[in-house]
């Protein structure tokens, strides 16, 4: 993301939050996802880059609007979006169970795809309590992928896939 940013002529710095920001400069401020929303409503920060549900949440509470980039696969092809991290000497000594772990995931993804609706849910404040998300700001992030309404005010389209 720093280079994108770079590429279009922002200078990436870290300042003190008082400090003076030249026009071409981004001041990078590390922040948890779930304190992005209500640091983007009282005005400490002016925008953020982070995974849904996130920016839905932003988008639901009228806090805040996608601009620039909406699906990081439009910047980086085929990105690597979300690994899973297994400890090599699990990976040695316990081949069927790692290899259960990675079908069990892999199981799970592809009902996901076709239950997006029920994952909101399951994952929502009101279902499994997973996140501190109400039901539609997952749905959203699970079901609405509409690059038209996102393309209208500049979001960054690749052509190329």
């Amino acid at each position: 993301m720093q280079q994108l940013l770079q590429r279009n002529g922002l200078k990436i710095v870290r300042k003190a939050k008082d400090a003076p920001i030249a026009s071409n400069e981004v001041n990078l401020v590390v922040l948890p996802p779930p304190d992005m929303v209500s640091a983007l409503a009282n005005k400490s920060i002016g925008g953020y880059i982070v995974a849904e549900p996130f920016n839905v949440a932003a988008e639901n509470l009228k806090t805040g609007r996608v601009l620039v980039l909406r699906f990081t696969g439009d910047v980086w092809k085929n990105h690597a979006c979300c690994v899973v991290f297994v400890h090599e000497e699990d990976i040695r000594q316990r081949k069927q169970w790692t290899q259960k772990v990675v079908n069990a995931l892999v199981k799970a993804q592809l009902w996901s795809r076709s239950n997006r609706s029920e994952v909101a849910r399951i994952l929502s404040k009101d279902g499994g309590k997973y996140t501190p998300h109400p039901p539609p700001v997952l749905q959203r992030a699970l079901t609405y992928y509409d690059r038209n309404f996102y393309k209208k005010d500049g979001a960054i389209e690749n052509p190329a896939w």
